[in-house]
């Protein structure tokens, strides 16, 4: 995610970012979460074309039958109309004026493929939160970390 401090700053975006201590590791492909991650960051810097606030917010979540890393990415950007949010997973689907409409339905896939969730909520020019839920990787080595 150092990386996108860049990419904020271009974009005229305040980047930050907050990870919870002693977070705990999720079993997957590093290289296919980060492709997700990336993708709902840029997603959100273009939702703020005036500039505005992305925050990544990384926490530990639990109840009695699951245990997840949960990593939620909020924007202060125009927002998503109602009518487009149960399509924003489908491949080709965008609202942008360029794009492939491929980038959150292969963030879907993936998230699927490692027994996650992705999910939006969104109001119209108020800003839009994107939450990614992994399973945690109980007693198996590290294979992936989120970094602060």
């Amino acid at each position: 995610m150092a990386l996108m401090q860049f990419e904020a700053e271009e974009h005229k975006v305040q980047f930050e970012q907050r990870v919870e201590e002693g977070l705990p590791s999720v079993l997957g492909d590093e290289t296919q979460i980060s492709q997700v991650l990336v993708n709902i960051v840029v997603n959100a810097f273009y939702a703020m074309p005036d500039g505005g606030l992305c925050r990544i917010v990384a926490s530990e979540r639990k109840n009695d039958t699951h245990h997840w890393v949960e990593i939620a990415v909020t924007d202060t950007g125009v927002g998503i109309r109602k009518e487009d949010l149960s399509r924003l997973f489908e491949p080709f689907y965008t609202t942008k004026s360029s794009g492939t409409g491929l980038g959150l339905a292969i963030a879907y896939r993936i998230m699927q493929d490692h027994g996650g969730t992705i999910q939006v909520s969104s109001i119209p020019r108020s800003g839009t939160t994107v939450v990614v839920q992994l399973p945690v990787a109980v007693g198996q080595p590290q294979e992936v970390a989120v970094e602060s």
